[in-house]
């Protein structure tokens, strides 16, 4: 997981606490998300033990993300080297936003779900504490779609899922940022 990979890059490996940010009324896919990227981040740093973990209701808005996170980050001043895994964009713009009206920005490193045009913006400014938002790409869904339709509709056998692959879009390194 490429947050893993930037905390083993730049913190060593280590940090102080794990922000989740999620939303509950979402239902089973977007917490199913959220424990994909735990397990990715615990498959290169090695487990995250509770005690390190705090999870926040992002109320699916960046303002109440920024609000949830604000209040977080009044709660540990001390804690300096915070990563945040967020449900959706949303959540981790509004994360960012609180970082940044708390001075505090180069605490945090979040990553993101969606890939949305504000998190691509935000990914192109030089230093952005967002490293990267996994691309689900919905406008693609039809090329297994289709021909799975088509296989039903045929009465041939079909697996009982069918997954897309998705793809993580990260800044670009500095040098390359012009």
């Amino acid at each position: 997981m490429p947050l893993g990979n930037w905390l083993k890059a730049h913190w060593d490996g280590c940090f102080d606490r794990l922000i989740v940010l999620e939303e509950p009324r979402a239902g089973a896919l977007p917490a199913a998300r959220i424990q994909g990227m735990l397990d990715g981040l615990q498959s290169v740093i090695g487990p995250v033990p509770a005690e390190k973990r705090l999870t926040l209701n992002s109320g699916n808005t960046s303002e109440i993300s920024e609000a949830a996170m604000t209040a977080a980050l009044k709660q540990m001043p001390g804690e300096h080297r915070l990563a945040v895994i967020s449900f959706n964009d949303d959540a981790a713009i509004g994360a960012l936003m609180a970082a940044r009206r708390l001075n505090r920005e180069a605490d945090v490193v979040i990553v993101g779900q969606g890939a949305d045009r504000r998190v691509r913006e935000e990914l192109r400014q030089p230093g952005s504490r967002i490293i990267g938002s996994t691309a689900y790409e919905p406008e693609r869904y039809g090329e297994k779609l289709i021909p799975l339709a088509l296989k039903i509709l045929r009465g041939e056998q079909v697996p009982p899922a069918v997954y897309m692959e998705h793809m993580f879009v990260r800044a670009m390194p500095e040098s390359e940022n012009v």
